[in-house]
């Protein structure tokens, strides 16, 4: 039987011998549309399907965009739920529906399921760094799960209020990462140097977003010194708003300096507008192009101070 081809109409037992057994891989799964799963779920769990949900799922295919509904997390299970084994979703996009840290959880104990998922998008949901461990905790019950990932967007959390410990994890663990987005995800002046340690780290990362992020002047002024050390291939740095200051805006210019200041260098963009710049912050960067122009092919430089 070594290679036989079966139907969907072959039974089993017809086809086997007493005592041999049958080794298989799931390659997909026959499954109703996302649509009808996900009522049939809610029936399940006792929740009134939403039909702005219903719609959304009807058309969806490799995108799952459920953004803006008001979701709770109770109301976040039967979606969940819905796309357990559904191998074909490339996208999860859930913006702006204030899942909070249990949102997180419950989305948690699913990705399992969708082992081929490259981008997360989990922004404005009022995440902590409670959620992060949640997700983080995914790692250490499945070997798949997130291993494909190659954009996840945090922004509008305040996943940096207290210890950033949980991000630095998930940073190490996510191997396919390519781009990172963490914009208005702190407000916190204390310095903590482990998450630009990590990111130093993660050789695979190209786009990194920390817009508005409220950082401390010794983080400002250490952020490029860490970056230089690094051995990514970094390609766009966006650092709109995250100097206050003319002070801080100078740190952030000579901390800058040395991280551009290589050849192995090809950022392709770097993002520094409202950072609040004087002339002094401006003529160092002029001052410098000179130099960095025979280390970067093209680099665009976006300025509004």
């Amino acid at each position: 039987m070594d290679g036989a081809l079966l139907s969907a109409a072959d039974v089993i037992s017809h086809v086997l011998s007493c005592g041999e057994g049958v080794t298989g891989t799931v390659v997909s799964w026959d499954l109703p549309p996302l649509s009808t799963r996900y009522t049939e779920a809610c029936e399940t769990l006792g929740e009134i399907p939403f039909k702005n949900v219903v719609d959304l799922l009807h058309h969806a295919k490799q995108t799952v965009c459920i953004s803006n509904q008001r979701l709770t997390s109770n109301r976040l299970r039967p979606i969940c739920r819905a796309l357990q084994c559904q191998y074909s979703v490339t996208e999860l996009i859930l913006v702006g529906n204030r899942l909070g840290n249990k949102g997180m959880e419950i989305l948690s104990q699913s990705l399992s399921q969708l082992p081929g998922l490259r981008l997360l998008d989990f922004s404005s949901n009022d995440v902590t760094d409670v959620g992060l461990a949640h997700l983080v905790a995914v790692f250490s019950t499945s070997s798949v799960a997130l291993q494909r990932l190659e954009v996840l967007n945090l922004g509008f959390n305040p996943v940096l209020e207290g210890s950033c410990s949980h991000l630095v994890s998930l940073v190490s663990h996510l191997k396919a990462l390519r781009e990172l987005h963490l914009p208005f995800c702190c407000t916190s002046r204390r310095y903590d140097s482990s998450l630009l340690e990590a990111i130093s780290q993660a050789s695979h990362i190209q786009l990194l977003n920390i817009s508005f992020c409220r950082l401390a002047r010794e983080y400002i002024a250490n952020l490029g010194v860490t970056l230089s050390k690094s051995s990514f291939v970094l390609k766009r740095l966006e650092l709109a708003g995250v100097s206050q200051n003319p002070a801080d805006a100078l740190a952030l210019c000579k901390g800058l300096l040395s991280f551009l200041d290589g050849s192995q260098r090809r950022l392709e963009q770097l993002i520094l507008s409202n950072c609040s710049m004087d002339e002094d912050c401006l003529s160092l960067l002029a001052s410098s192009f000179e130099k960095l122009r025979y280390h970067q092919k093209d680099l665009f430089l976006f300025l509004f101070v």
